[in-house]
C-alpha cells in the first residue's frame, strides 16, 4: 500500500522546480525548498496559509477543471487542479525556468 503523504513529502522535496499545493482559497498547503527560495522565503512556516496570489503576478481560473498554462517572459506556469473528496479542491503550481536564488550568500557576494 501506498503512503500518499509520504509519497508526496518524497516528490516535493526532490523536485527542483518551485511547487505549491493550494487549497480552493489560493492558500499554501505545501511547498518544497525551491518554492521557499522562489518566493525568498527563509522556511516553509513563512509560507503556510499565505494566499499564493499576493506574493506572486499571475491568476488562474480556480474554476477550471483542466490544466493551465501561464507564460510570464521565461518561466511557465502550470497550474494542474486536483479533484479529492475528502478535502475538495486543491491545484499543483510548478514554476519551470524560474529564477531562483539558491544561496543567499551567493546573492551578497555579487
Amino acid at each position: 500500500m501506498v503512503n500518499y503523504s509520504k509519497a508526496k513529502d518524497a516528490i516535493l522535496l526532490h523536485a527542483g522546480r518551485p511547487m505549491f499545493i493550494l487549497d480552493e482559497n489560493y492558500r499554501i498547503l505545501d511547498t518544497n525548498p525551491a518554492g521557499i527560495q522562489y518566493l525568498r522565503k527563509n522556511n516553509k512556516n513563512e509560507l503556510l496559509g499565505e494566499d499564493i496570489t499576493n506574493l506572486v503576478n499571475f491568476q488562474f481560473d480556480k474554476k477550471s477543471a483542466e490544466p493551465q498554462i501561464i507564460q510570464q517572459d521565461k518561466e511557465q506556469i502550470v497550474v494542474e487542479p486536483i479533484v479529492n473528496g475528502a478535502t475538495g479542491k486543491t491545484f499543483l503550481i510548478t514554476i519551470k525556468n524560474a529564477d531562483i536564488i539558491k544561496n543567499k550568500q551567493e546573492t551578497v557576494a555579487k
